[in-house]
């Protein structure tokens, strides 16, 4: 299966529009400056913020499921890959998808990161179902560790601007990578609910019955529990109905 391995890629947030003044928004620079690693992956150019990011998209002709993630870390794009975790750990998300066999990777404990990273690529791009495949993408381009952190930066308002910017600029990168209508998966409140532009609304007890569905011309969005949840058997029960049903 022919993967585009866009493990990095510049993504630019024009910041002028998401704020209700000049000095809303120096504030929030000032704020992201002394954010730990920013400059890693992102810098300020005047207005704008130019950040790396990563998104994974399959060229396959089945059904296109995409993990959209909320955001991506500097962990991750050092070590180009998604879902990577300090000195070569191996992420809950690779080993419950791997369980259910929607990917196929080898793991082994205490590899180096450069082996973890070649067997996530090389199972993840070597899928062999015959009814989907499977792509990952992230919400927000701006590398952190969490979406309260940019709450917290970017303030109330500016935030649910930068939702609707980045909706934006995700649907750009699907209609680029996508041929068929594709299943939208993810775990997060305010992404989902972007996603469904509020009309269905994120309820964690619908998530975790696997009903919490909304759908237009352009893609279905299922909503899932938060990650942290992931290893609870219900959980996992839900995401293989999930993908039996395709």
């Amino acid at each position: 299966m022919n993967y585009q391995l866009a493990i990095s890629h510049t993504q630019i947030i024009e910041c002028r529009s998401l704020f209700n003044s000049e000095l809303e928004m120096q504030e929030s620079f000032e704020k992201l400056s002394l954010l730990s690693g920013f400059y890693e992956h992102s810098v300020i150019q005047g207005t704008e913020i130019v950040c790396s990011t990563q998104s994974w998209y399959s060229q396959s002709q089945l059904t296109p499921v995409v993990f959209l993630a909320s955001h991506t870390t500097n962990q991750s794009l050092n070590d180009s890959f998604f879902f990577s975790e300090e000195k070569g750990k191996i992420h809950r998300f690779w080993k419950v998808l791997n369980n259910l066999g929607v990917v196929n990777i080898y793991f082994q404990e205490n590899q180096e990161i450069e082996t973890l990273k070649q067997n996530i690529i090389s199972g993840f791009s070597n899928q062999h179902n015959t009814k989907y495949s499977v792509s990952i993408d992230c919400f927000f381009s701006l590398p952190c560790d969490s979406v309260a952190t940019l709450k917290n930066i970017f303030g109330d308002s500016a935030f649910v601007n930068l939702c609707q910017l980045s909706k934006e600029s995700f649907l750009e990168r699907l209609k680029a990578n996508t041929s068929r209508k594709p299943v939208i998966i993810t775990f997060q409140k305010d992404v989902f609910n972007t996603m469904s532009n509020g009309e269905t609304v994120y309820s964690q007890d619908l998530a975790f019955n696997g009903i919490l569905v909304f759908e237009n011309s352009e893609y279905k969005l299922i909503g899932l529990p938060a990650m942290r949840w992931i290893y609870a058997e219900n959980y996992k029960n839900t995401l293989q109905q999930i993908f039996n049903r395709l």
